[in-house]
């Protein structure tokens, strides 16, 4: 788990894909690309953001953000692939304030 004090650099749109975690097998995601704070040249994680916080406008870009970000890795016709999902966030400053 990676926790930390980040600016939202970047914000893909809203997207539907398959999930076997909901009831009519669809659910929200949206890829951000966070930076961390404290630094100019900061560590960047690129996570997905799920369910109603992808759905709604609520997150804009230059945000800035406490999120909580779950880190796994798995393994796929031998190649191994790293997955960075949001588990929980909260805006500290909105863009523009």
């Amino acid at each position: 788990m990676r926790k930390g004090i980040f600016l939202i650099e970047k914000l893909g749109e809203p997207i539907e894909v398959q999930s076997q975690k909901t009831e009519d097998g669809k659910l929200a995601k949206r890829v951000v690309v966070f930076r961390e704070m404290g630094e100019r040249y900061g560590d960047c994680i690129v996570a997905s953001v799920l369910g109603r916080m992808a759905q709604e406008e609520v997150l804009k870009e230059e945000d800035v953000v406490i999120a909580s970000i779950r880190l796994s890795v798995h393994e796929h016709n031998g190649q191994m692939y790293q997955d960075a999902v949001v588990s929980g966030i909260n805006i500290l400053c909105a863009a523009g304030e």
